[in-house]
């Protein structure tokens, strides 16, 4: 599956996205303080704290999705992105890695997150285009339509996504299919997590012979 390409398919997917979106339960409106292309300071410590959160805050909110059953196996997990947090001049005060509290990450998401998905706009879809991409130079078919149709049904409470899944084709229905079937097997099947581990290091591996690194 290829990812999208001309500039009118991204728009159409733009569009039903924020149409999903309008109608979904208890989802705020973003500032326009943050949604701007001329902010007063071009990297603030919120926008890095927002990056490091979008690196580890959703294994950690959703992690029954990624096997994990046992919260405490996280920490080190989250450690080791608080310290990555610090090396990158977020202050510790701004640092959310060090403040693993699953109801404030829940929060952020909340007042941000999906504010920010509401309100999409056209550089989402192309770093969304970019992301699938490298998913396809490692073997995993995806497409963008499939991608957001299947995290956002998962991962936004109301969310139907009833225009955007008039964009889906049967083969990126059988996609969004194939991922439910994956976090289904991580939760309930004995050794789902395991073969899923598996698939990925041999995906990884062809990937880094491909590539040469």
């Amino acid at each position: 599956m290829k990812a999208i390409k001309d500039r009118e398919s991204k728009e159409k997917l733009m569009a039903a996205l924020r149409k999903d979106m309008k109608v979904c339960q208890d989802v705020f409106e973003i500032s326009p303080d943050l949604n701007t292309f001329t902010p007063t300071v071009y990297l603030s410590q919120l926008d890095m704290a927002m990056v490091l959160y979008t690196t580890y805050a959703f294994p950690f909110m959703f992690h029954d999705y990624c096997g994990v059953s046992d919260l405490r196996g996280m920490n080190g997990f989250i450690h080791f992105w608080a310290l990555i947090g610090r090396l990158s001049g977020i202050q510790d005060r701004f640092n959310p890695a060090l403040y693993p509290d699953r109801d404030m990450h829940f929060k952020i998401f909340q007042n941000l997150v999906i504010p920010s998905i509401k309100d999409i706009n056209i550089n989402v879809i192309d770093v969304s285009c970019n992301y699938v991409k490298a998913l396809e130079k490692i073997g995993v078919p995806v497409s963008v339509n499939a991608l957001f149709y299947g995290v956002l049904s998962k991962i936004i409470p109301g969310f139907k996504g009833e225009n955007l899944y008039q964009h889906l084709n049967w083969l990126e229905v059988a996609q969004v299919g194939l991922l439910y079937a994956i976090i289904w097997s991580i939760k309930n099947v004995p050794f789902g997590r395991q073969c899923v581990n598996l698939f990925i290091k041999m995906l990884t591996e062809a990937s880094r012979r491909k590539t040469g690194r």
